[in-house]
């Protein structure tokens, strides 16, 4: 049973699921940050992934990565697996900006996190829900959480049949937001 690794589960913010992966978005306002983590059991590789899952991951992220380029100004999107802390496969996806506060370095350990406020992730969730519903499976964006304090967010409020692990909320047991340190 899938089951995503607890520091992802504490860094990030849940918004919804494609065919194959779970896309979270790192809770850390210097950058647009999105994570896709395949729904997969024990992978740590790409490579380890089917050949039908390894083309459905580079669909996923071309499909984000031009979501992202309509969404959000920046110089250099860049993308990213590295796995030396979270072992779990996961697909990074950060927007760079000429001048950001890392530039042109790595965004990796570099200085703290600056947690999303409530607001900020509100406008992000409604670019979601305008920019990627059609391709989010399961996804009523009208629909509330119940579990979500917050009452709003990207949910899968039937429960998911087909993400064993995921909640009714995601794989998060119904929290959406969650503040901790950077992933990787």
């Amino acid at each position: 049973m899938f089951q995503l690794d607890p520091r992802l589960q504490a860094d990030t913010i849940y918004l919804g699921d494609f065919p194959l992966s779970s896309l979270l978005l790192l809770n850390e306002q210097t950058y647009p940050w999105f994570i896709l983590v395949p729904r997969r059991e024990g992978i740590r590789e790409i490579h380890h992934l089917s050949e039908v899952d390894q083309s459905q991951l580079w669909r996923e992220s071309a499909i984000l990565a031009r979501w992202m380029e309509t969404s959000f100004k920046f110089d250099k999107l860049n993308v990213a697996v590295l796995g030396n802390i979270v072992s779990q496969l996961h697909l990074h996806h950060v927007a760079r900006r000429v001048g950001d506060p890392t530039w042109p370095g790595p965004v990796w350990g570099q200085r703290p996190p600056v947690p999303y406020v409530e607001e900020q992730i509100d406008v992000i969730v409604k670019q979601v829900k305008k920019g990627l519903a059609e391709y989010l499976v399961g996804c009523n964006c009208s629909a509330k959480c119940a579990g979500d304090a917050r009452g709003k967010g990207v949910c899968r409020p039937d429960g998911d049949s087909q993400a064993p692990g995921m909640g009714s909320c995601g794989p998060w047991n119904g929290r959406h937001q969650h503040i901790s340190t950077r992933s990787e």
